[in-house]
């Protein structure tokens, strides 16, 4: 029996989980879609976000202790249509963590490394997934917390270093015609949230306390929603709204000109080596759903205090991580397919599956009901 996780645990895991998204898609295509006024889609989004966290609260009051997610679509759907759903899901969030691992080789060579080819970084990181997702959801957990305060001190740096280059006329004025280009912008700052709180939610199981599941989430939104526009406002301060829209990377690109007290500059290899770190874990934490997934269908328990195995559940962490493998290797040809399923496939998909997958467990559950 694995050992279980704090709320607080599972807060910094889907933080840690969320950034990789967050900033892929923050500030670039958001300003694509809303021009100057995209400081105001991460604040526009948080009363969607909240109704999220209150749906996924309500599908998972039902649950019994130590069931998550996973277990709660099993006991109300039963295993025909629930399980249907799980394998559905598992497909999808393996082939998603292909994506990931391949856009994140992608941020990697077009910020550090032009001209390189992303096979060996993609390698690596399958290596170092499969090796974390043979262990216990605790020790990526605690993992996470220790590098959870030098994230927070990294960002917090680089915003703070980049105020003084900011110009207010790139950010205002912002007027009602700003309306609906928010709007469609605060959608796509969604998407990585979402997925964060889908995940924690099937996650739960995991965890050793009774606290209110949506009040702790929903205050951890708020500072989620005020970094993603702290984001925002260095950068389209820097470059303007133009430029920042027509960037692949416009965070990491502005780092790029970021000096510490005119002595230390060129630190974004620095920044970019840090953000593999939430790319690992939200590759990690989908490898272990998606496991987590096949073991509650099929049979089979993790075998802790071994580093790699394959009997047991160990089977089922091999199977998804090279399906993982498999996804990256395939999803795309060239760096213009890549960004079609980065800027519109991805987060419409993880976007429509956050919101229907706590929809039908209630649903199916007040249809049982009557």
């Amino acid at each position: 029996m694995e050992r279980p996780i704090s709320r607080r645990q599972t807060l910094t895991l889907a933080f840690l989980a969320m950034l990789s998204p967050y900033l892929r898609l923050l500030p670039g295509r958001v300003t694509e879609l809303s021009g100057r006024a995209a400081w105001l889609c991460p604040l526009a989004a948080f009363p969607a976000l909240a109704v999220l966290v209150w749906l996924l609260d309500r599908a998972l009051q039902g649950a019994q202790p130590g069931e998550g997610m996973a277990g709660q679509i099993l006991r109300v759907c039963g295993k025909g249509v629930g399980g249907g759903m799980l394998l559905a899901w598992t497909g999808w969030i393996l082939f998603h963590a292909g994506f990931l691992l391949r856009s994140g080789a992608d941020r990697f060579i077009a910020t550090i490394f032009p001209d390189s080819e992303p096979w060996l970084f993609i390698a690596v990181m399958v290596l170092l997934t499969l090796l974390a997702a043979m262990g216990t959801v605790k020790a990526l957990a605690r993992a996470t917390e220790i590098f959870y305060p030098l994230m927070v001190i990294v960002l917090l740096v680089v915003i703070a270093f980049a105020l003084p280059n900011i110009h207010w006329d790139y950010l205002l004025p912002v007027t009602a015609r700003d309306t609906v280009p928010i709007l469609n912008g605060a959608l796509v700052s969604m998407n990585s949230m979402c997925l964060a709180l889908l995940y924690a939610a099937f996650l739960r199981g995991h965890e050793d306390t009774d606290a209110s599941w949506s009040r702790s989430f929903i205050k951890w939104l708020v500072p989620v929603c005020l970094l993603g526009t702290a984001v925002c406002v260095v950068t389209i301060g820097v470059f303007g709204a133009v430029t920042t829209g027509r960037l692949a990377y416009p965070f990491f690109i502005m780092v790029r000109d970021v000096s510490v007290f005119n002595t230390v500059e060129r630190i974004e290899a620095l920044v970019v080596g840090l953000w593999l770190l939430p790319d690992f874990v939200l590759v990690t934490v989908e490898v272990l759903i998606a496991s987590e997934n096949l073991m509650l269908l099929f049979g089979g328990e993790k075998q802790e205090g071994r580093a790699v195995y394959w009997t047991g559940g160990g089977k089922y962490v091999w199977l998804c991580t090279a399906a993982a493998a498999v996804s990256a290797v395939l999803i795309a040809h060239d760096t213009q397919e890549l960004d079609l399923w980065s800027d519109t496939i991805m987060p419409a998909v993880n976007l429509t599956l956050a919101f229907v997958v706590p929809l039908l467990v209630l649903a199916v559950e007040k249809l049982r009901k009557q």
